[in-house]
């Protein structure tokens, strides 16, 4: 991890008396073999930060959800050690930011330095093209994303995205809410949280991609759609460090057989030598669908939508 330097703690010292949280009261819980689960942690660093937690606190509630912002607002205040008292003891972090603030970058490295001594995985979900190479060293891994990890008709699973700025949020509440479904196993099929950590910090970029399966659309279609969208991120899975993939809608569209076929498009994709985890979700749409979402690290990258 990145370290702070002396004079970067002093300034955000200083800054953390004009900061304003909210701590959302999570609990994490215990599954139903009695077993506990990871204790996954979200941090959302300024206005669209903030909103992308709240958004999360309403269906993920195995998640600890806080937010940070610069302005005074209405509702119950906390002090920013709530925070990062949360952020130590978890096992799992997430921050996403829009870097909306000009402080929203130093709280970023506030926030992930510390726990920068910890084997915590720390995973920064941002909006591309915001020149952000520079978080690299505080993170295990960097997501940027934004309307261009969208594509399918997306208006089945979710309310109609009208514009680039609401595909951008809901790309970055997406990413954090899948990897949050695989990590506190809501799929059909068993993934070891162990593997997943490991897929994860087997590259420090990550791109994500989202398509649309219907009774139009085949899921191995939207599968290479949603090649095609990593591809014109820069990210060509088939050199990728590792890949998680994720399937989730109507019993009706995914049966057993498509999801073999969705694996070992990937498989032939890939290679043996690359980790790839492929999850199976059943949710309830309002017409027959499946989400296909993609997540594809990479150990080499370019500034290209960085």
């Amino acid at each position: 991890m990145g370290m702070v330097t002396a004079q970067n703690s002093q300034l955000e010292t200083e800054l953390l008396g004009e900061l304003y949280t909210r701590s959302y009261g999570r609990v994490w819980k215990q599954n139903i073999a009695d077993e506990e689960v990871a204790r996954l942690a979200v941090v959302g660093i300024g206005p669209l930060g903030a909103r992308t937690v709240q958004k999360l606190s309403k269906t993920q509630c195995d998640l600890s959800c806080h937010e940070i912002w610069f302005n005074k607002r209405s509702g119950r205040l906390a002090e920013m050690e709530t925070v990062l008292a949360a952020v130590r003891t978890c096992d799992f972090l997430f921050i996403v930011s829009g870097f909306d603030d000009p402080l929203c970058e130093v709280v970023f490295r506030q926030v992930a330095g510390s726990v920068r001594d910890t084997e915590v995985p720390i995973l920064g979900v941002v909006p591309d093209n915001q020149g952000k190479a520079s978080l690299l060293p505080f993170v295990t891994s960097l997501w940027p994303v934004s309307y261009r990890s969208l594509g399918g008709d997306l208006a089945s699973v979710t309310p109609s995205l009208e514009s680039r700025d609401e595909g951008t949020e809901y790309a970055l509440t997406h990413l954090v809410a899948t990897l949050t479904n695989i990590l506190t196993h809501k799929g059909l099929i068993g993934i070891d949280y162990d593997n997943v950590v490991d897929t994860l910090k087997s590259g420090a970029i990550g791109r994500l991609a989202v398509g649309v399966a219907s009774e139009q659309v085949s899921i191995a279609g939207a599968t290479l759609i949603v090649q095609g969208l990593l591809a014109d991120q820069g990210s060509d899975i088939s050199s990728a460090s590792g890949v998680i993939a994720y399937l989730a809608g109507a019993d009706t569209l995914l049966t057993m057989d498509k999801f073999d076929t969705t694996s070992q498009i990937l498989y032939d994709k890939v290679g043996e030598e690359i980790g790839v985890i492929v999850g199976i979700q059943l949710v309830e749409t309002s017409r027959p669908s499946v989400t296909v979402t993609i997540m594809a690290l990479s150990t080499t990258y370019s500034d290209y939508l960085l």
